[in-house]
């Protein structure tokens, strides 16, 4: 931020250019009137010349003393240490304000950060401490039910995977704020980490006798696997709910000069097409959320916040009531993926 030029500092000042010129014209005009003054007109003319450039000249300096005062300002992480000597008297009370209000502003950030580092730490540990037992019923489903696979075994596995699915969803939110601590950047086979998100949700699949296309191939990509399992986690769980009994997910990609791009399609119930800019934003459920009351509008706007912070783009089409397309671009750069056959 730049401080204004010399001819906005005389607009600042134009009350008091203002009543400077009335005093001028009040003087000129009683010795032009007295009778009694021996001035000629040239030498009031030298006077009001002398008296304006005067002026102006303490305005040029006040303008100089400020905008020094400004820089030292702006250019500063803790600018009030340097900045009480360019002030005069008046400045140094609003500076000195000025910092009171800062501390007492930069405390109670620091105490809201705090708390909502304990609060992260919270969620952190409740997920850890809550994903224990689901595993624990999920052995004990897998044992009981090995022989029957009864629907009540199906219910329960999916109503478990939905469980385990959720507070998945909390922990990677509470993250969004600290993902520069926990990213590791690798080779990553992305049609390796669809397999394994369709086989984490294979219950649901079963039951709703959900189809699925992936293309047999090794694609690598540089990204933080964990992360764009949660990614594809989202996309294809949402393309389970609205999908009906006996419907399609294929996943498909497209390599062009500056990217690859993976396709995720279902057949599902579509999106509307005024519902379709705001799918990523926040809490948004749209027509389809009216439907099933379970969504909260969470999922796709955490992947695209985390998106955002792998350098990658998520984009969405859709035809209401035939499909939808959900889209990852991970850009090329210096030999950035290799798809190979298998």
């Amino acid at each position: 931020m730049k401080y204004h030029n010399f001819f906005k500092h005389l607009q600042d000042h134009k009350a008091l250019i203002g009543c400077f010129i009335i005093i001028i014209i009040f003087i000129d005009t009683v010795f032009l009137l007295d009778p009694h003054t021996k001035l000629s007109n040239s030498n009031i003319i030298y006077i009001d010349l002398f008296i304006i450039l005067c002026f102006f000249t303490f305005l040029f300096f006040d303008y100089r003393q400020k905008k020094k005062a400004f820089n030292l300002f702006n250019s500063n992480d803790k600018p009030f240490n340097k900045i009480n000597d360019s002030l005069n008297h008046e400045q140094s009370l609003y500076f000195k304000r000025l910092e009171a209000i800062t501390a007492e502003k930069e405390s109670e950030v620091e105490a809201i950060l705090e708390e909502q580092k304990e609060h992260r730490e919270f969620i952190s540990n409740w997920v850890h401490d809550v994903k224990t037992p689901i595993s624990v019923m999920e052995l004990i489903l897998e044992t009981e039910f090995s022989e029957k696979q009864t629907d009540t075994a199906f219910s329960l596995k999916e109503e478990l995977s939905r469980i385990r699915d959720k507070v998945e969803r909390a922990l990677y939110f509470s993250k969004l704020d600290s993902f520069n601590q926990d990213y590791f950047i690798e080779e990553t086979d992305i049609y390796k980490i669809v397999r394994d998100v369709v086989k984490s949700n294979a219950v649901s699949f079963i039951k709703k006798k959900i189809g699925v296309s992936i293309p047999q191939q090794t694609v690598m990509v540089y990204t933080d696997k964990k992360w764009l399992r949660f990614i594809i986690q989202q996309i294809i769980s949402n393309s389970l709910k609205y999908s009906p009994p006996r419907g399609r997910i294929s996943l498909s990609h497209e390599v062009t000069p500056n990217a690859f791009i993976l396709h995720v399609k279902d057949t599902g119930c579509g999106i509307k097409n005024e519902d379709i800019k705001r799918i990523f934003n926040k809490g948004f459920t749209g027509y389809n959320g009216r439907i099933h009351p379970s969504s909260t509008g969470l999922g796709l706007y955490i992947a695209k916040k985390l998106c955002a912070k792998l350098n990658l783009q998520i984009t969405a089409k859709s035809k209401f009531g035939d499909f939808t397309i959900i889209s990852i671009q991970f850009p090329k750069s210096n030999n950035y993926l290799n798809v190979t056959k298998m």
